[in-house]
């Protein structure tokens, strides 16, 4: 298993932070979104994937760099069943170590959405990106 960045933004494999990996992980290949919560963010909108996922922290991998103390939204397509409706874990989060476009963060805040209301939200964010 590949090791994940630490809180220095090594690839250490959390180094003097085992505390942090106490939970569970899991290695999922997810697709996301994330989007910055911070406005003074240069970048708008990046798709990408979890590699390791937890009930509390995440590896991700993005088409654009993060930078460690960013504050970010990642809306991740969560597996169902065939016959569920479509759901998305969304989580805000704050990078804590990166590492080219991988990036290792930790969750403030997590909960599942509806498709629809996914949908939504991406049109509700691109409205008030045009206005």
């Amino acid at each position: 298993m590949e090791s994940i960045p630490n809180l220095h933004g090594g690839l250490a494999g959390w180094t003097g932070a085992e505390s942090h990996r106490a939970e569970n992980r899991y290695e999922l290949s997810l697709d996301l979104v994330a989007h910055p919560i911070d406005a003074s963010s240069v970048w708008q909108e990046s798709a990408g994937r979890t590699i390791h996922l937890s009930s509390t922290a995440a590896l991700i991998e993005l088409d654009c760099v993060l930078k460690p103390g960013e504050r970010v939204e990642c809306c991740i397509n969560w597996p169902m069943p065939a016959d569920r409706p479509a759901k998305n874990l969304v989580v805000e989060a704050i990078v804590v170590g990166a590492n080219g476009n991988r990036a290792s963060i930790t969750f403030i805040r997590r909960y599942f959405i509806s498709e629809a209301d996914r949908e939504r939200r991406m049109r509700r964010r691109a409205a008030y990106r045009t206005a």
